[in-house]
């Protein structure tokens, strides 16, 4: 089972597939913390939802981002994965 997982990990993380949709998260990623602001006290319902809402969005891409780079690690080996001056950035930021 491991060397299948192995293997489709690894047809994943060279596909243009993965690089196309991380691409997009990533700019989805932007603009959703270029949303971020502080709310002021008269509109603390709104607050309270954005802010939760906001959180929500970076628990999916923090868990997407992750999920990435596990999938890189395991299909390409750990070495491979962090020779990859890209993926050694992505280590350090996730």
């Amino acid at each position: 089972p491991w060397g299948l997982f192995r293997f489709y990990s690894r047809a994943l993380a060279e596909s243009s597939l993965l690089g196309n949709l991380t691409i997009i998260v990533i700019l989805a990623n932007t603009v959703a913390m270029a949303c971020e602001h502080d709310c002021d006290e008269a509109h603390v319902d709104y607050c309270r939802t954005f802010k939760g809402r906001m959180e929500l969005c970076n628990i999916i891409f923090t868990s997407f981002f992750t999920l990435e780079m596990v999938i890189k690690g395991v299909g390409l080996g750990p070495l491979n994965y962090l020779k990859d001056s890209s993926n050694l950035f992505d280590v350090i930021i996730v």
